[in-house]
């Protein structure tokens, strides 16, 4: 039993294997994302009335008689600008990620304080608590980390939850959607609450109208087989993993499309794991120009970060500074998204390497 499970252990790291080079170009890309696009804002709590204060049995909140003051909600805001911003820049990135993870949950343990949990950060989470412990900090930072021998761990971990994660969505539909009746359908139940009571009717939603019954059967299916296999991909090695997330981002894609369910918090998850192949052929490291690229990079979120803080401070705080402020729809900035993951995704499965991964790839000072 032992050695099934180290056996299984190693084919995991094999799959998700990310040496600390690699993995600091992710961290850089995922404070950049935080920046961009997922900046919790927490000071709208303020204009709620007390009397909207219910939060959940074991909520942090609870320990609160009400929402807290202003002041406290505008320092939370400025807290989790600056520790995605010394993420980006690899400032003590163990410690920035832990007061980020910190910070998170304590504000949002206001925000659902209103009845409704969402799930949607769960794996920003997840992603931020497995890599707290690992090398991303140790390369390309201002203020490096010392190595870690947790390091080969995290990546692994990572594609266990998001599996995990996966494998329970598709668990409860195997129950209800896999009847083999034609009359019944468990995508047109999502796909009517959606356009009927909450007026998602963009893009091509319409045309699933036109749908035949036996289509519609097929998704319910192909859903299910898509949700309940990412921990045999992931056991089965990386080129099967990479493959699993590609049809993982077309099925992120063709949700915004038909359903309108915009959920972007995955992109930079899988790209993670899209980042090794290709930076392996390419050999950027060793690029005369990524230095340049590098010091762009941090100059970017230095400059997003005060955007964000001066907003913040003026009252007009938004979590995504490409959506709010510029008129753009969430619809089309996920589609953009997840068809630039899908790209990048092919493109990683080009460079997929045929030889097997050496022993050194699982080294925690990587390259």
């Amino acid at each position: 039993m032992a050695e099934l499970v180290e056996e299984t252990l190693k084919r995991i790291q094999r799959s998700t294997v990310m040496p600390a080079w690699h993995s600091s170009i992710f961290r850089m890309l995922l404070g950049t994302y935080i920046l961009l696009f997922s900046a919790s804002n927490f000071s709208w709590i303020n204009d709620v009335p007390q009397s909207f204060f219910n939060p959940a049995f074991l909520s942090i909140s609870r320990l609160f008689s009400g929402f807290p003051p202003a002041e406290l909600l505008i320092i939370l805001d400025i807290l989790i600008i600056l520790f995605a911003l010394f993420i980006s820049l690899g400032v003590r990135s163990r410690f920035s990620s832990l007061a980020f993870l910190l910070v998170y949950i304590f504000g949002n343990s206001f925000r659902y304080s209103f009845g409704k949990i969402d799930h949607g950060g769960v794996m920003l989470m997840a992603t931020l608590l497995c890599f707290s412990f690992s090398d991303w900090g140790t390369q390309n930072a201002l203020l490096p980390d010392k190595p870690s021998s947790f390091h080969p761990l995290s990546s692994a971990l990572l594609g266990i939850l998001l599996s995990f994660g996966m494998f329970t969505a598709g668990f409860e539909k195997l129950l209800s959607w896999v009847d083999f009746d034609l009359s019944t359908n468990g995508f047109l139940d999502w796909f009517y609450n959606g356009y009927f009571s909450l007026g998602r009717q963009e893009l091509l939603a319409s045309s699933v109208f036109h749908f035949p019954p036996l289509l519609l059967e097929v998704l319910d299916y192909s859903a299910v087989i898509f949700e309940l296999s990412p921990f045999l991909c992931l056991i089965a090695g990386p080129l099967f993993w990479r493959s699993w997330l590609v049809l993982a981002s077309v099925f992120h894609l063709a949700n915004t499309s038909l359903l309108n369910i915009v959920f972007i918090t995955h992109v930079p998850i899988y790209c993670a794991y899209f980042l090794y192949p290709l930076l392996e052929q390419t050999k950027l490291k060793k690029h005369r120009h990524f230095r340049k690229t590098i010091r762009f990079t941090y100059f970017f979120t230095v400059i997003i970060s005060t955007l964000h803080i001066v907003l913040r401070l003026s009252g007009n705080g938004v979590n995504s500074l490409l959506i709010l402020p510029y008129g753009i729809s969430q619809l089309w900035l996920s589609i953009v998204l997840w068809a630039g993951v899908i790209i990048l995704g092919v493109l990683s499965l080009l460079h997929h390497r045929k030889k097997p991964l050496s022993s050194s790839n699982f080294q925690h000072n990587g390259s």
